[in-house]
């Protein structure tokens, strides 16, 4: 059971909101994941950390400029994957993602 079903089953059994079980926000939060949504992300993001043949000390920004430098990249739900200022914020959130799968 992912940490996403566990606190939903958690806010249910105390009738309470998920929001009340998380401390950050739930894009955020490390425990809440494993929703459907986050696996593709996760999956999107190793699938190109490993076809970039990356391993270890690669910081997310060489990433991010990699991706943006391959032309027609796109993002996990098909559109294209811009470079703009929330491009990386959200890249970083796939990749927190990544790691915990």
């Amino acid at each position: 059971m992912t940490g996403y079903e566990k606190i939903k089953q958690l806010a249910k059994k105390n009738h309470c909101n998920i929001a009340d079980l998380l401390v950050l926000a739930k894009q955020n939060d490390p425990f809440f994941v494993g929703s459907e949504v986050s696996k593709v992300m996760a999956e999107w993001f190793a699938n190109l950390w490993q076809k970039f043949g990356y391993t270890t000390g690669v910081h997310l920004r060489r990433f991010h400029y990699q991706l943006i430098s391959q032309g027609e990249a796109k993002k996990h739900y098909s559109k294209p994957y811009e470079k703009n200022l929330t491009t990386l914020p959200r890249t970083y959130q796939d990749y927190q993602r990544g790691k915990l799968y």
